[in-house]
């Protein structure tokens, strides 16, 4: 879409599809052990301006997760879930839940 000499692209199915996918290929190491995702979804908006030849990504993101965890050298399984309620792209200090 352009508007005003700016071209806007919607990258909502991307975000939707390839964050989740990415979030689940992901093994954290911690200590003694490592924590997969094994469930994740996106909610919220991504998109691309172009300004002046100039690509500006944004992004409002509401993110669940669900994890677990393992101890090296235990069959013991640890399971939780985690709730990033607004990710974007000029926040530093985001919430966790």
């Amino acid at each position: 879409m352009i508007v005003c000499g700016r071209e806007e692209a919607d990258h909502n199915q991307w975000a939707k599809k390839s964050i989740p996918d990415m979030l689940k290929a992901t093994e954290i190491p911690c200590a003694g052990g490592v924590i997969k995702i094994t469930k994740a979804s996106v909610d919220g908006d991504a998109f691309c301006n172009i300004r002046k030849g100039k690509k500006i990504y944004g992004f409002e993101l509401k993110i669940k997760l669900e994890w677990e965890g393992t101890i090296t050298g235990d069959s013991t399984v640890v399971k939780g879930s985690a709730l990033l309620p607004y990710v974007c792209e000029d926040v530093d200090n985001f919430e966790c839940k």
